[in-house]
């Protein structure tokens, strides 16, 4: 009975000390604003903003009406950044679509690799390409 309660002892200090090395979250949040510059936000529009990692890896969070961005849970490394403009659809507000007559979604790639962690990060709108 005693060998028992040693091995149980034992695995459950293995188990512990696994997960313990497993919780350590490496992961950042990556915030920051927009410079919209000359562009001027239109009510109802929508202003995305992804991060494109190794793989299939991407990260996305969306534009506030104050023109900050928030990305969770990105891990650290090096990220394209791509930005999707959303314009208002016939109701006033952006959906994943066009607005009657506006075209599809613009599509921007930001000219800038951006590293987590890192920051601060502003997202200039002037040197965005379509």
């Amino acid at each position: 009975m005693r060998r028992f309660a040693t091995r149980g002892g034992a695995f459950a200090a293995l188990t512990v000390a696994l997960f313990a090395g497993c919780s350590g979250d490496a992961t950042k949040t990556v915030s920051g604003e927009v410079a919209f510059g000359p562009v001027k936000p239109v009510a109802g529009e929508l202003w995305t903003v992804t991060l494109h990692g190794d793989g299939d890896k991407n990260y996305s969070g969306s534009v506030d009406a104050a023109g900050k961005f928030s990305v969770a849970k990105v891990p650290e490394g090096g990220y394209k950044v791509q930005v999707m403009h959303y314009l208002p659809t016939g109701d006033g507000k952006a959906k994943a679509g066009a607005r009657p007559g506006a075209g599809a979604p613009q599509q921007f790639t930001y000219p800038e690799t951006w590293a987590v962690p890192g920051g601060p990060y502003t997202l200039d709108l002037a040197k965005l390409k379509k």
